[in-house]
């Protein structure tokens, strides 16, 4: 912590700003040639009928972030109806508690250091009819880049495995993330957008 005080002291807080950016673009950099790799190792398939559903909350580490996005979960389960199959990223044990209780099979993944791998692995050994992304306020990279990347990253990856993909509604603030843009372009175009405002 001493070590923290110092920098603190030493940079000022513009140049700690810029740090900061930097690390955070080297991080998504690193990200997005996982996410190539990851490409080159999801298997397309032919869509059958509706029957295993993925769904990833805008924040695998609680599953319902925000009232909106437990209302989305929900609608989203419901409209699915008993019959089909759910499964839901989580993050951590009391997640995936969470998601049993809920009736949901949790798929503890988000947190893994090649997010991008393992959902490949996931989405092969799978075999989704479908993967419901649960955009919220997070699409745009105002609280975390990373967590948008993988969200971008996980809608590209099931229509590449030939799933449906849908990004559920979603909101864009006037300066989102620098980097997400090129991310945004390079997901596969069956992917389906949809803003909330």
């Amino acid at each position: 912590m001493r070590a923290r005080s110092i920098l603190k002291a030493i940079f000022p807080k513009t140049i700690r700003a810029l740090i900061v950016r930097a690390r955070a673009a080297l991080e998504l950099r690193r990200f997005e040639r996982q996410w190539a790799r990851a490409r080159r190792r999801v298997t397309e398939r032919t869509l059958s009928a509706l029957a295993r559903v993925l769904i990833v909350p805008s924040d695998p580490l609680t599953l319902v972030g925000a009232l909106g996005d437990d209302a989305m979960i929900g609608a989203t389960i419901e409209a699915l109806g008993a019959n089909i199959g759910i499964e839901i990223v989580t993050q951590g044990d009391a997640a995936s508690r969470l998601a049993c209780a809920r009736g949901l099979v949790p798929v503890d993944i988000w947190a893994n250091d090649d997010f991008p791998s393992a959902l490949a692995a996931l989405l092969n050994e799978r075999l989704y009819d479908a993967v419901v992304l649960v955009g919220a306020d997070i699409m745009d990279g105002y609280y975390s880049p990373m967590v948008s990347a993988k969200m971008i990253a996980a809608a590209d990856l099931a229509a590449q495995a030939g799933a449906r993909a849908t990004v559920l509604g979603f909101s864009f603030n006037v300066a989102p993330a620098a980097g997400l843009a090129r991310m945004f372009n390079r997901a596969d175009p069956r992917v389906q957008w949809k803003l909330r405002d």
